[in-house]
Order: C-alpha cells, then structure tokens, then sequence
C-alpha cells in the first residue's frame, strides 16, 4: 500500500497504481522498485 502511495507521488498514478496492485499480489515488492 505504501509503495502505491510513492508511485502517486511520482505523477504515474493510475497505470503504476494498477501494475503495483498485480505485483503486490504476487509478493515482489523488489519489481515495484524496477518501476
């Protein structure tokens, strides 16, 4: 959730928002820093 938050900050919202969402779920928070 918070890595979420950080992609908003960085202006990409909606699409990073959606694709951190899927990463999440899958448990690779490191693919999230790839981003």
């Amino acid at each position: 959730m918070n890595k979420s938050i950080i992609l908003q900050d960085i202006g990409e919202g909606i699409d990073k928002i959606e694709v951190t969402d899927i990463i999440v779920s899958k448990g690779n928070n490191v693919k999230i820093d790839d981003y």
